[in-house]
């Protein structure tokens, strides 16, 4: 594949995406014909070379974790440009890729945790929001919180297991449910020791040939163990789910994975000490990831419900951010402005 290729015609989609509002992509110039456009009718009009062609849609989806013929150039175009770039969001060295906090997400989540206390509630689903202009009650499976306001911070689809009463604004429901979350599923291989690094091999992966395209070396630097970090996403995450395989899912995905890595880094990958899995999508209370990705065709009519309040209910999460919409980054801030 000619590298130079690829880099121009993510170059040509960012110019592109430099035109579409970060906070209205709706508003974009010809926003309607960006949003029926999908990416594999992209694809096929603007890029003659097939493998060029496959490389790009490889890249894309995986960064979508939905098929090219389910993502509308306009929802790809946004994400580009509340990460500044799409080049930026699929990039390692002074991208969205290269850096991670040690030890998780999760420690910067419970180190928050710490400081609130009591006023945590794990483990506590919320099963019906009542609310109207002067506050809600939210009942929870111990016990109802009455407030003057509530914010719902979880992708729009999610909302959907809440019963609101009374019912939510119609545009608000039609988000929820054209706006689902992408199929994905990360694996995590544990090892000894980072044994590629002795064969001066970075551990960072892009396979055309899948079904695991992208693999990168997520070791800690405080354990000596090697972590290999991979995922599906898009149509591999659906061939390869536990909807689709049943019980064994795991071990069929564990198989696969190791035949990759075995091709990659050599016979010792063949040999971890610990493999995990996680299909997103079986998770009850998550139903996919990374985020929820906008129907081709839905931006005019769902967008401005994304983040205009109903009543004293509130809408965050990284769907409704304006900048990187879709990472723990965009989350944050849309936490800031629904405060």
């Amino acid at each position: 594949v000619r590298w130079s290729d690829v880099d121009r015609y993510v170059g040509a989609l960012d110019a592109l995406a430099r035109t579409v509002p970060p906070d209205a992509p709706w508003t974009a110039p010809d926003a309607d014909a960006l949003d029926t456009l999908t990416l594999d009718r992209w694809l096929a009009a603007e890029v003659p070379d097939a493998d060029v062609r496959h490389q790009l849609e490889v890249v894309l989806t995986e960064l979508m974790c939905v098929p090219a013929d389910e993502l509308s150039l306009l929802t790809l175009l946004h994400a580009g440009v509340t990460s500044g770039s799409l080049a930026g969001a699929l990039g390692v060295e002074d991208g969205a890729q290269e850096r991670r906090v040690v030890h998780g997400i999760q420690a910067a989540a419970r180190a928050l945790a710490d400081e609130l206390g009591d006023r945590v509630r794990l483990g506590t689903g919320v099963d019906r929001l009542s609310w109207n202009a002067d506050g809600a009650i939210v009942d929870l499976a111990d016990g109802p919180v009455m407030a003057r306001h509530a914010v719902v911070a979880m992708a729009p689809s999610s909302c959907e297991r809440i019963d609101f009463e009374p019912v939510l604004p119609l545009r608000r429901v039609d988000a929820q449910r054209r706006m689902p979350l992408g199929s994905v599923i990360k694996v995590c291989a544990v090892y000894d020791r980072p044994f590629w690094r002795e064969a001066g091999l970075s551990g960072s992966v892009l396979d055309l040939d899948g079904p695991f395209h992208h693999c990168l070396d997520v070791s800690s630097p405080d354990s000596g163990a090697g972590v290999l970090v991979s995922f599906l996403a898009a149509d591999d995450a659906r061939g390869l789910s536990d909807q689709a395989l049943g019980s064994g899912a795991s071990d069929v995905r564990r198989t696969r994975f190791l035949e990759c890595a075995e091709r990659w880094f050599g016979p010792e990958a063949a040999q971890p000490r610990h493999y995990r899995d996680l299909d997103w999508s079986s998770v009850p209370s998550v139903g996919g990831g990374y985020s929820g990705v906008v129907e081709p065709g839905a931006w005019a009519e769902i967008g401005p419900s994304l983040t205009a309040p109903a009543g004293c209910l509130h809408w965050a999460g990284s769907e409704s951010s304006s900048t990187w919409t879709g990472y723990v980054e965009g989350a944050i801030a849309s936490g800031v402005r629904a405060a």
